[in-house]
């Protein structure tokens, strides 16, 4: 993971307790996201359409970014 911004230490530190490289895309798009929002967040929950999304593809030998679609970020945020 990547994490930019102005509390990128604390999200940082989350993802560090939080995420395993076994777990699924869902699992880790949800736990991500609860990275992102810390202890609370005065304007409720995160939605889809709040995030960018994107998973790091080494196919072909090359490295490229796929984005996930809102679509696809609000199927894993749902569970």
């Amino acid at each position: 993971w990547s994490v930019l911004g102005g509390d990128a230490e604390a999200i940082s530190a989350r993802m560090d307790e939080w995420y395993a490289d076994d777990q699924p895309l869902e699992v880790a798009v949800r736990e991500a996201t609860a990275a992102l929002v810390g202890a609370d967040r005065p304007d409720g929950p995160l939605q889809a359409d709040d995030l960018e999304v994107a998973i790091l593809s080494r196919r072909n030998g090359r490295r490229c970014f796929r984005r996930l679609s809102d679509e696809q970020v609000a199927a894993a945020l749902a569970g």
